[in-house]
């Protein structure tokens, strides 16, 4: 991944995580800016590890076993 699409990347997560803050006015929004980057950051994760395998392994499973690491 080139240098340029990792700082889009990052510019989209973080703007993904303000929206998600700004939605869920009335928790805190350190928990949910915590919560929101975490299950960003797996789908990023699975989503590359997809791409980098030519997208043979099945996404969805890959997000559900991205989650999983996040809940132990």
């Amino acid at each position: 991944m080139t240098p340029a699409l990792r700082s889009r990347l990052w510019e989209s997560q973080y703007a993904t995580q303000q929206v998600i803050v700004s939605a869920l006015a009335d928790e805190d929004p350190f928990e949910v800016q915590v919560a929101a980057g975490a299950c960003l950051a797996a789908a990023t994760a699975a989503v590359t590890r997809s791409a980098d395998g030519g997208g043979r392994e099945d996404l969805r499973s890959l997000m559900a076993e991205a989650l999983e690491v996040i809940i132990k």
